[in-house]
């Protein structure tokens, strides 16, 4: 059995080690956990995806998704063919920028789509709640 999504954006190097394996003898069954050190986090609460995006405009909305592995060549061509006037992506490594133009129930994308997608699991989460993160545990 595998649980939801396990998201921590703010631990040490030496907890990427330990907390999978703690939920799991602490819950008895394996949690799909997607860690980021502090310094990660910050770079990627700060990544410039285009020159002209660093924060949605008005009405948009911007999620990261949490990846264990970058994406293959092939599941970034699958992605790809989602990209619409509404919907636009950003790999860059373990990380999906899931920019929508609209707001998100508009969109024909979602994270369980992106999770077949890919063929493993993924976990998103809005940029704002990436940015207070980095903000609140810098490097």
């Amino acid at each position: 059995m595998v649980c939801a999504p396990f998201c921590a954006l703010a631990v040490s190097e030496a907890d990427k080690q330990l907390v999978p394996a703690e939920l799991e003898r602490a819950l008895g069954f394996e949690v799909a956990v997607f860690l980021r050190t502090s310094g990660e986090n910050v770079e990627i609460a700060g990544r410039r995806l285009t020159s002209a995006l660093t924060f949605p405009p008005h009405g948009d909305a911007l999620y990261v998704a949490f990846l264990h592995e970058p994406p293959s060549e092939d599941a970034i061509r699958a992605l790809s063919t989602f990209e619409s006037d509404v919907d636009h992506f950003f790999v860059h490594e373990r990380e999906i920028y899931w920019h929508c133009r609209k707001t998100v129930s508009t969109s024909e994308f979602s994270g369980a789509r992106l999770e077949k997608l890919l063929g493993a699991p993924a976990t998103m989460r809005n940029i704002t709640t990436v940015r207070k993160l980095a903000a609140r545990y810098p490097i």
